[in-house]
Order: structure tokens, then sequence, then C-alpha cells
């Protein structure tokens, strides 16, 4: 079955209300909607906001349902390089922990050259980024014109970007497209249990001085929800 995970109740709105069927369930004391997406079963949970959350979700659903895939869902902030505006719709190629390491006086380093891998599996050692799918030229037409969908590498982070000076050093450092609070935590668990993991996030805002006038959660939870039952009724990501 698809596991469709959203942070918050907020974000996974316009998609459980498209739901046919619809009941409650519950796992690892975190709740969900099992229902239909067309003829298409899927599971909706909402993990709860950051890393911990995410990864406690996912583990308690694969320890239970070894065979589950995941579509990872919700907001995010663009980076002002990265060629999307509010409202259109990223789909994760990669995703990386931005502030896994440590700041040293000449800048930030990552797990990799600190020699502290997170795993190390026989393919060899992971450090702090998760390669995903990478061919998503069929969601090229999903928005129908109204929204764009682009594909990229994606960034965890702890504390988000609320200046223009932070984003732009991300940007600068990691040339991504957007940033989370979930989904390398995500992309983690997958890898390890080896799980099928796509993540799609509609923008809200752009990663500047902070300003929530400028937001527009409304459409950016909408447009992601539009993109996901592309992804479900594709069945070409898993």
């Amino acid at each position: 079955m698809i596991h469709i995970l959203f942070p918050t109740e907020l974000e996974a709105g316009p998609l459980t209300g498209s739901l046919s069927d619809v009941s409650g369930t519950s796992l690892g004391g975190r709740r969900g909607y099992e229902g239909a997406l067309g003829v298409i079963k899927v599971a909706v949970f909402i993990t709860g906001i950051g890393q911990v959350n995410t990864a406690q979700t996912m583990a308690a659903i694969l320890e239970q349902r070894p065979d589950a895939s995941f579509i990872m869902g919700g907001i995010a902030g663009a980076f002002i390089g990265a060629g999307l505006k509010v409202g259109d719709v990223a789909v994760a190629t990669e995703e990386v922990y931005a502030d896994l390491g440590a700041i040293t006086p000449t800048g930030f380093i990552g797990l990799e050259d600190m020699g502290l891998p997170l795993a190390a599996p026989a393919t060899g050692p992971v450090y702090g980024s998760f390669p995903l799918k990478s061919d998503f030229a069929f969601l090229a037409g999903a928005g129908g014109g109204l929204f764009d969908v682009k594909a990229g590498r994606f960034l965890t982070v702890s504390t988000v970007s609320g200046t223009s000076a932070s984003g732009d050093t991300l940007w600068r450092r990691f040339g991504a497209l957007c940033e989370n609070m979930e989904g390398a935590a995500g992309a983690q668990v997958a890898a390890h249990y080896n799980a099928s993991f796509v993540e799609v996030r509609g923008i809200s805002n752009m990663v500047e001085d902070r300003d929530r006038s400028r937001w527009d959660i409304d459409a950016a939870t909408k447009n992601c929800a539009v993109v996901i039952k592309k992804l479900v009724e594709a069945g070409t990501w898993s």
C-alpha cells in the first residue's frame, strides 16, 4: 500500500479531503486515514513536525508493513536562485541534511569531511545525502499551466531560514531547490528498510527575510495534492 505522509493536518487537508471510503487508523501512536484515490487504496499519516517524528512514524509503519511505499508531502520554502515561485511544486531527486556537520573557523564542513558516516552498509558509507528517484519528466504538465513542477535537490534543516542572508548561504553551499524540516530523515529511514520513497513539496514561500504576508500556504498545499495524485495514478515512481 502507498503511505502518504504529511507533517501536519493543514498540509494534508487537500489530499485527505479527496479520499473516498475513508476510515480512521493508527500505527505507532500516529493517527491516519485509509481510503482510496480513484481506485488505488492509500493510507495517509500525520507524522508531526521534524526529523524525529518522521523517522518514528516511518519505522513504526515499516515494522508492521514491510512492503509499505511512501510519498512525503507538505510545504517548503524555495531558494531565490532555484527558479521556483510561490505555488509551484518541487519533487526531490536528492535529500540532504543541510546542517549536520560542524562550523569551523574556515566555514561549514559536512560529515564526509569529518569522516563520520551516518551508516556503513555493504555498498559503502553514507553521509548526509540520500539520492532519490530522478525521472519525473511525466509530471512536467501536472500543473495544467497554473503552476510549474520542478525536480531537484532538497535540503532538510532544523531551523528554517528566516533571512535572505541565511538562505543565500545555503543556496551557495548546496544549490538546492528548497528547504524543509523532515525529508532527509524520511529518505534515511527508507534507505535503511529498502523502501520506496518520493517527496513532493508545494512552495509556500521564498527563502527571504521572513514576511508571512507573502506566503500562500493554501496554494502550496492544494498544488502539492494535485501532484501527489498524479504520482499515485502513474504508479511508476516506486
